[in-house]
């Protein structure tokens, strides 16, 4: 009996089409793009060829029917169950969320409800939005909400104080927009105060939030590079001491997420450097050294990439600035076989940016080479 096969809907195609651009950060408009999705998915455990995604999205041709098999495997990579799945959560959120991708509080572009009612505060329709995904926990569908709460306090600022006083503790903003779309750079106004909400409310009992230390290391992490970034020693100090002084934290971020993990580890480099303890800041640094190792033998390739960027991003605070130069090369091969990109002849500005892992980075440029750590 031959296999069954749909007929696409162009407007459910433009989703699917749109969601793995998301995804992977990568427009289907040649066989290598194709071949690039591919890979990933290939990777992930869903086996679609580049010749079948060329053929649903880049040919284009109304008469092609790909197999049920198919579909399911690209929804699945996509976070969803099945096919059934996306076409359901596509057809509820056709309007209510829209990807604003412009900072213009003039522009013309269509706002969508969302973003709307940030704008105008209103809270009791802010919360029933967020709370019908309270169940249906599921990055494929929180990616384009925390989008729009990101472009949303971008465009008006005004309106972030009452966000974040009122969904800070919301399992649906934290992980849509302080997890998946975190703002390292810090160009969402008072996103300092919102974070200090975010780590306040890990411990909330208002919901039953998990991987409670998770979120706080998360969370000083993302302060502490902060602090960094401005290269102001007397808040990397401060930042760093509660970080790194408690001994619970020390305790759990061997057990949390490889993303804050990492930059729990690497950042510390940079907290020792401007404590000035060489002795001690070189110890540290031959020990990072040796795990480091460990880490790039992961069997997730994104990792790598995750681990390629805080190291050259943490690199000019090592007192042996040679010491990691060989995990460097290994990496950067790994990351070209992996995910065909390559890094050759790029300074070391250019390579953080190729392959920069914060979503928020991409929002109003092109995607390049974007996936989110899952």
């Amino acid at each position: 009996m031959p296999k069954p096969r749909q007929s696409l809907d162009s407007h459910i195609r433009q989703d699917l089409y749109h969601a793995l651009q998301r995804k992977t950060s990568t427009t289907l408009n040649t066989k290598s793009d194709c071949t690039k999705v591919s890979i990933l998915m290939i990777n992930e455990g869903f086996a679609v060829s580049a010749s079948t995604l060329y053929r649903i999205f880049v040919r284009n041709n109304n008469q092609t029917r790909p197999f049920n098999t198919t579909l399911n495997e690209i929804a699945g990579f996509l976070g969803f169950k099945s096919y059934e799945d996306f076409i359901q959560w596509a057809q509820i959120n056709q309007h209510s969320i829209y990807s604003n991708a412009t900072l213009d509080k003039n522009s013309h572009e269509t706002r969508s409800l969302l973003a709307i009612n940030i704008e105008l505060e209103n809270h009791e329709a802010l919360k029933v939005f967020f709370d019908q995904y309270l169940g249906r926990f599921n990055d494929a569908i929180f990616h384009p909400i925390g989008r729009e709460i990101y472009c949303t306090a971008l465009r008006h600022p005004e309106s972030v104080e009452f966000f974040i006083k009122n969904f800070t503790g919301h399992p649906v903003v934290r992980r849509a927009f302080f997890e998946l779309y975190a703002d390292p750079d810090f160009r969402i106004k008072t996103y300092d105060k919102a974070i200090e909400y975010y780590i306040a409310k890990s411990h909330s009992s208002q919901y039953e939030l998990t991987e409670t230390y998770q979120a706080e290391i998360f969370g000083r992490t993302l302060l502490l590079k902060n602090a960094i970034n401005k290269k102001d020693k007397k808040e990397i100090i401060r930042r760093g001491s509660i970080l790194y002084s408690s001994s619970i934290l020390q305790k759990q971020v061997k057990s949390i997420h490889f993303f804050p993990r990492i930059r729990y580890y690497f950042y510390k480099v940079a907290y020792l450097f401007f404590l000035e303890g060489q002795q001690e800041q070189r110890a540290y640094e031959k020990k990072l050294s040796q795990q480091c190792h460990q880490w790039i033998v992961s069997n997730i390739p994104e990792n790598r990439r995750l681990l390629l960027h805080t190291l050259l991003d943490m690199e000019e605070f090592f007192t042996t600035p040679n010491l990691l130069s060989e995990q460097k090369q290994v990496l950067q091969k790994k990351i070209r076989t992996e995910q065909n990109i390559t890094l050759n002849n790029l300074s070391k500005e250019e390579v953080l940016d190729a392959i920069n892992p914060n979503a928020s980075a991409y929002v109003f440029q092109s995607l390049r080479g974007f996936q989110h750590l899952t």
